[in-house]
This record gives C-alpha cells, sequence and structure tokens, in this order.
C-alpha cells in the first residue's frame, strides 16, 4: 500500500541524513545551498523551508495542524511564511493550504471539550482574504501532520508547525527531501485529503 513506502521512505531518509550530517555529535554548519536531502533542526526549518518557497514556480500545497497569522505583527517570521504564499499566489502558483480543524481540548476531564478550537481561525481567513484555496479537515478526524510539496520535487516532513514558537524557538525535527517520486506519492495524499475535508469526511487509511 502506498502510504506504507512513504513512511518506509521516510524513516530510511531520516536515518541517512543525521548519519550523513552529524559527525561524533556535533551539528554540521547550516549550508547556504539546498541538499537533496537535509535535517532541519529548530530554526533550521525557516532558514530553509521560506527561500525555497520564495522561489516555488508551479506550486505550493501544505498541510499543518497549528498556523498563526498575527496581524500586529508583520515582522513575525510565521506571517513571511504566509505573505510568501500570497505573493507567489499572485504570481500564478498553485497554492493550496489545509488546516485542522477540531474541538478545545478539555485538560479538566482529559479530552475534547464541546467547544470549537479557533486555532486556526485567523490563518484562515488571512488565506481567504487573498484569495488563496483553503480548507479545514474534518472534524470527525485530527489532521496533525506537517507537511508540503513545493514544485514537482521537494517535500518537507516533521514536526514543525507554522507558528511563531516552532519556527523561531522549539526543539522542532523536520526533513527536506529532493524526491520526485514521494513528492507525487504525497501529492496524491494531499489531494484525497483535500477532496475529503471539501466534503466533511475523513481519510479511510484502510483504504489506502
Amino acid at each position: 500500500m502506498k502510504h506504507w513506502s512513504l513512511l518506509w521512505f521516510f524513516s530510511i531518509a531520516s536515518l541517512f541524513s543525521i548519519m550523513g550530517m552529524l559527525n561524533f555529535g556535533q551539528r554540521a554548519p547550516v549550508q547556504e545551498n539546498l541538499k537533496a536531502l537535509d535535517l532541519l533542526l529548530g530554526p533550521e526549518y525557516a532558514q530553509k523551508v521560506l527561500p525555497l518557497l520564495k522561489s516555488a514556480q508551479k506550486r505550493i500545497w501544505v498541510a499543518v495542524y497549528v498556523a498563526s497569522y498575527q496581524k500586529d505583527r508583520d515582522f513575525g517570521i510565521q506571517n513571511q511564511f504566509f505573505n510568501t504564499l500570497a505573493e507567489r499566489y499572485k504570481k500564478g502558483v498553485d497554492v493550496k493550504v489545509i488546516l485542522d480543524e477540531s474541538y478545545d481540548w478539555d485538560s479538566q476531564n482529559n479530552r475534547p471539550s464541546e467547544a470549537r478550537s479557533d486555532k486556526n481561525d485567523e490563518v484562515f481567513q488571512y488565506l481567504k482574504a487573498q484569495g488563496i484555496p483553503v480548507q479545514m479537515d474534518s472534524f470527525e478526524q485530527t489532521m496533525h501532520g506537517k507537511f508540503l510539496m513545493i514544485d514537482d520535487a521537494w517535500v518537507v516532513l516533521g514536526s514543525t508547525n507554522w507558528t511563531y514558537s516552532a519556527l523561531s524557538k522549539n526543539v522542532e525535527v523536520s526533513v527536506l527531501m529532493q524526491n520526485d517520486e514521494l513528492c507525487y506519492e504525497l501529492s496524491n495524499f494531499f489531494e484525497m485529503l483535500w477532496n475529503q475535508s471539501e466534503k466533511g469526511q475523513v481519510i479511510q487509511f484502510s483504504e489506502l
């Protein structure tokens, strides 16, 4: 099944990335030029991914669990990501974004509450205002993925949300890969998630 091959590839790619960039416990310095396989730790995500977004010519498809856009902080790194999406979209790049829609967490009872979470509302409204196609996934599932495809080659997978904390100071681990086959496979999954989100339906992993 396709999703198993994707998971196997990600596991192997992550292993080789770690082996290639760690030298006796020391991190290799961040390089200006992108590699076909790069391990992104903490703020390295923004350092490598943002320039790649700015150079996109064909498409940028993004799925992210939590995102933030702050109107009163135009200098924020997370705002730069979404402003870049708007700029590329105006240049004719195919931009699509999927965000998680869910209920707030009831910490007292350790379960979802009956109140809808507004964690992605500001970003959703910003993208809508820019004309960018954006979907919230179904309430019946948690879209916890953080992944994107750029043009027909680049894939980014990992723990990094598009928030100020995640992009600037959190302990985050992601992988940047240039791989046509993986990009194609993940794009198919994105399209399925997009269509299911549009219908308010959940992904059936047993059918993949």
